[in-house]
C-alpha cells in the first residue's frame, strides 16, 4: 500500500512525464511553426508555459522565509524547480548544485520558445531542439523517479479487511 505522500509524489512525477511526452509529440509535428496548433495542443503547450512559470516561482521563493503565494503553490513550485535543476544537471553532466541564475536564464529562454509555439510563430530550429531536448530529459527523469517511488514501497501483506468496530464506529 502507498501512503498519501508517496501517491502525491508519484502523481506529480507522472504529470510532468506525460506533459513531456505530449510536448515532444507536438514539437515533432509543428517543428517549423507552419501549422497552427489545435485546441488540445494549445492546452498542452500552455501546460508547458505554466511549468516554466512554476520554475520561476520556485526560483523566486528559494531561501525565503515568507511567501507571496500560498504554501501549497510554493511547495509545488519548489518541486518543479528541483526537477528542472536536476534535468539541467543531467544535461550538462554535472552532479553538484545547478546555479539558480543559470537555471533562471535557461528557463526564460525555454519559456519564450513555448510562447512562440503556442502562438504558432515561426520557430528557430535550434530553439525548438533545445525545448525538445529539455522535455526528453524531463521525461527520462520523471520516468526514473516514478519507477523508484513505485519500487521502494514496503511490501505489506493484506489478508483481510479490518472489522468495522476497529475503525472506532459503533454498531
Amino acid at each position: 500500500m502507498f501512503d498519501s505522500l508517496c501517491l502525491e509524489e508519484i502523481s506529480q512525477s507522472m504529470k510532468w512525464g506525460f506533459l513531456s511526452d505530449n510536448i515532444i509529440n507536438i514539437i515533432d509535428m509543428h517543428r517549423n511553426g507552419s501549422n497552427k496548433l489545435n485546441k488540445t495542443e494549445k492546452e498542452i503547450v500552455n501546460g508547458a508555459i505554466n511549468f516554466f512559470e512554476m520554475v520561476k516561482c520556485g526560483i523566486d521563493n528559494t531561501g525565503k522565509n515568507y511567501f507571496i503565494e500560498g504554501i501549497e503553490k510554493v511547495v509545488e513550485c519548489l518541486a518543479v524547480y528541483n526537477y528542472t535543476s536536476k534535468v539541467f544537471m543531467s544535461e550538462d553532466n554535472k552532479y553538484e548544485d545547478f546555479p539558480k541564475d543559470l537555471t533562471k536564464k535557461k528557463v526564460e529562454e525555454l519559456f519564450k520558445v513555448c510562447q512562440k509555439l503556442y502562438n504558432s510563430e515561426k520557430q528557430n530550429e535550434k530553439e525548438m531542439e533545445l525545448l525538445r531536448k529539455f522535455f526528453i530529459s524531463l521525461g527520462k527523469f520523471t520516468f526514473k523517479e516514478t519507477n523508484a517511488l513505485l519500487e521502494n514501497q514496503p511490501k505489506r501483506e493484506i489478508t483481510s479487511w479490518k472489522p468495522i468496530n476497529a475503525l472506532g464506529m459503533a454498531l
